[in-house]
């Protein structure tokens, strides 16, 4: 994982995902709808540049963010949950889960018994 998308760090784009640029639009360059999905790509951004204290970081950030989730949704249930327990267990060893996007987040509601 390289290029210019991660010369801005992880805080910036989660900046630009909730508010927006000077104009309060989300640019073009943010790719990814959920703040969860921007953390996971830096983990494993940081983790590849064997920066494990900064992927840990973004980890707990996760970790934090679903803690704070009145009900989660069955991604956070079927993927970043495991994910992160994973984690606990071994870090850096845990594959990457899929990236959260509305497509995958319906398919996963229309299979989910819960």
């Amino acid at each position: 994982m390289a290029g210019p998308w991660f010369q801005r760090s992880a805080d910036t784009w989660l900046q630009l995902l909730e508010h927006g640029d000077d104009n309060g639009v989300v640019p073009p360059e943010v790719i990814f709808a959920s703040p969860d999905s921007v953390l996971l790509v830096f983990v494993f951004f940081h983790l590849e540049c064997g920066e494990q204290t900064r992927a840990n970081a973004h980890v707990e950030q996760l970790r934090q963010r679903l803690a704070a989730r009145a009900r989660p949704t069955v991604w956070h249930r079927q993927w970043l949950a495991p994910f992160l327990q994973q984690w606990e267990h071994g870090a850096g060893t845990a594959p990457m889960p899929p990236l959260l996007h509305p497509l995958l987040l319906d398919h996963l509601r229309a299979n989910d018994g819960a």
